[in-house]
This record gives C-alpha cells, sequence and structure tokens, in this order.
C-alpha cells in the first residue's frame, strides 16, 4: 500500500495532511475522481458566481502525480 495525498482549491486551498493509503496509482485517480465528483456536485452549485476546483493529487513523497478540474460556466443569451 502507498501514501496519496489530495490537495482542493476550491476558492480556498486545502492541503492533505494526512493521506489516504491505496494499492497503486491507479486506485488513486480512482479515488480523486469520485471525491471531486462529490465536492462538485455539493460546491459549484451552491457558489455565486460559478466557480471551479482543482485536485492535485501527491505521493508519499510530495511529488505531483496528476491534476483534476472540474468547472461551470453558465452564459446567457437575451
Amino acid at each position: 500500500m502507498q501514501r496519496f495525498f489530495f490537495d482542493v482549491d476550491d476558492g480556498q486551498f486545502h492541503e492533505d495532511t494526512e493521506g489516504t493509503s491505496l494499492r497503486d496509482e491507479e486506485a488513486a485517480l480512482e479515488e480523486a475522481v469520485k471525491a471531486l465528483a462529490e465536492m462538485a456536485r455539493d460546491l459549484i452549485p451552491t457558489s455565486s458566481p460559478p466557480s471551479s476546483i482543482t485536485m492535485w493529487v501527491r505521493d508519499e513523497a510530495g511529488k505531483r502525480l496528476m491534476e483534476l478540474a472540474v468547472s461551470l460556466s453558465i452564459t446567457r443569451w437575451p
């Protein structure tokens, strides 16, 4: 098992200081996608103006392995 850290910026930066033990990088990606989808469901509809959420996955050495982002934009026409 390896420890992965999931840092999030949803308008404020939140550093994951505990991490999560997972079998490999692919499992970390799956965990990140699930977590980001939940955050988007909870945060984006209530934010004003619409915003974005970015997540970075780090390994135990602190190396960033991947970045995931979700955003919502609204365009209205008269």
